[in-house]
């Protein structure tokens, strides 16, 4: 068990507690010498740490990071984007690859957004080795190819949701 307070696991329970960081930091005040936030919680000592599961009133392994498959991921829009990788094939820039988040030591799942125009015949790809899942960011329906010869089964539409409601 790592001694690092968990940024989301944190985050649930002052949301669990009806609460947020401003209030905690107030009720720490006479405690702790120095404000709280997501950003420096890496750099919290025993003393802060048992102050804060005094407070929210949990056990230390509620708030605290550990080595074991993380029940969820979170990774922010931005820190997703930042994963943006351009494939080119046949001569254009065919689609991004963006790493999801996963667990240490685990094989990521990426997004692929494909960019293969309709009038060009889509690359093949020789696999992945992370689970794949491919989106339009639209406007139009994409096209996949999963064999050098053609025919209905292989050669596959994927349609956009045209519903402005639901898109």
């Amino acid at each position: 068990m790592s001694n690092r307070v968990d940024k989301i696991k944190l985050n649930h329970w002052l949301n669990i507690r009806k609460t947020s960081l401003d209030v905690l930091n107030k009720r720490l005040e006479k405690h702790v010498n120095y404000e709280i936030t997501f950003d420096n919680l890496d750099q919290l000592d025993e003393h802060a740490i048992t102050q804060i599961i005094k407070i929210l009133s949990v056990p230390r392994d509620f708030i605290l990071s550990s080595d074991e498959i993380p029940s969820y991921i979170y990774n922010s829009k931005e820190e997703i984007q930042k994963t943006k990788r351009p494939i080119r094939r046949g001569g254009i820039h065919y689609y991004n690859y963006y790493t999801l988040p996963s667990p240490k030591g685990y094989v990521a799942p990426v997004l692929i957004d494909i960019l293969c125009p309709k009038e060009k015949m889509p690359v093949l790809n020789n696999g992945h080795l992370e689970p794949a899942i491919t989106i339009s960011l639209g406007p139009n329906d994409i096209y996949a190819r999963f064999a050098k010869k053609i025919n209905k089964t292989n050669f596959v539409k994927f349609r956009i949701n045209p519903d402005q409601k639901t898109n």
